[in-house]
Formats: C-alpha cells, structure tokens, sequence
C-alpha cells in the first residue's frame, strides 16, 4: 500500500489497531482454477477501491495468463479493469531469455553456443530452460561479440593512412585522441586476448 493510501486510512480512523489480527478468509480451491482466480481478483479490487489505490499483483506465468484472461472479459466497469498484473521476474527474464532465442534462430547463435555447452543443452538454454546457463551464455557470446567488433575496428584503423597530430585541424580534436591512442588500445586489446592483462588493470589504464 502507497504511503498516500496509508495516509488515508488513518485519517480516516477506520484502522483496526496495531494490536488486532485480521484472519482474511481461505479460497479452499485450487489455485489454478478460474474461479479462484476470479475471487482473489475481486477481493483485492474491492479493497483496493476501498482504501483509493491501485492494486498492484504478481502472478507466476501460467496464473498471470489465466488472470488477464478474465481482465480482458469483464466489461469496462468492472473494478477488475483498474487492476495492473504483472509476471514475476524470473517468468520475465525466461521470456526475454525464449525471444531472443527465437528470434535468433538460424543466425548461427545455437552453432556458437555448441561450442560452449554440449550440443544437447543448447535447446534448453535457448528456451529458458536452464535459466542460470542462458545467462551466463549470453554473457559469453557479447564479450566475444564486443572482442570481435574491437578487433575488425583496430584493425580497419591501422589500415587508414595515419595523420601527425600537426597534420589535423583544431576542429577534430576527437580524431586526435583516437590517434594518439590507437596503438596503446591495439596493445591492451592483444594482452587482454593472450590473457596476460586483466579487466582492473584495464580498467586502471583508461
């Protein structure tokens, strides 16, 4: 409850007391079920409007789906519409987690992830089954993506023809720095990769 419908509540002196225990009554139902759903939903829409806030509930994947179904089928008036529901956050980041795997499908990512994880892990992590492991995957796969985008940058600047810092006008100061600094990055770059130089070190040195 928001501190302004707390506020409320206490000016309006209808409060229970500290010292007063309020059993709320039990939903002797499945939890899956719509009915029961449909009950807890309107209990805490009535409070809700009760008290004048917004209520706010989490629900695990398969409850949340079950829930916004009835949301989307009462009429407008219903309290239930003023309702927010939201999907927990590891059914969220499992879900984030299945799109990319979806979307990324036939790029070559589950061929790169082979390389990583034996090949018959590689559907799980795709499809937020091994949750822990698809993390740590992606991680993996942008540290390589990142290396890979240094290296054909570094690579595709040593190749330009280089300018004396004499040689460029006051305008491109940037140029300069990048210049200046491009054969101390190709090093640090190349250190990093044979593993002799470490991310605080790194860190230190920019």
């Amino acid at each position: 409850m928001a501190y302004g419908s707390m506020q409320n509540v206490m000016m309006a002196r209808n409060h229970p007391g500290k010292a007063e225990i309020v059993f709320l009554p039990i939903i002797d139902m499945p939890a899956s079920n719509d009915a029961s759903i449909n009950s807890t939903l309107m209990f805490i829409a009535t409070q809700a409007k009760k008290y004048g806030f917004t209520s706010i509930v989490t629900f695990d994947q398969q409850l949340w789906w079950k829930a916004m179904q009835i949301i989307e089928n009462v009429s407008l008036q219903c309290p239930l519409r003023e309702m927010i529901c939201k999907l927990g956050g590891f059914h969220t980041m499992g879900s984030f987690l299945a799109c990319i795997g979806h979307l990324m499908d036939g790029s070559g990512l589950h061929e790169l992830i082979d390389l990583i994880y034996a090949a018959n892990t590689t559907p799980h992590i795709l499809s937020r089954k091994a949750i822990s492991r698809a993390i740590i995957t992606h991680i993996i796969v942008e540290s390589a993506l990142h290396i890979v985008l240094h290296e054909e940058q570094l690579s595709n600047d040593s190749e330009k023809e280089v300018l004396s810092e004499n040689d460029l006008p006051d305008s491109t100061w940037t140029s300069k720095l990048s210049i200046n600094h491009r054969n101390e990055l190709i090093i640090l770059l190349d250190e990093m990769l044979c593993g002799e130089l470490c991310y605080e070190t790194h860190s230190e040195v920019g």
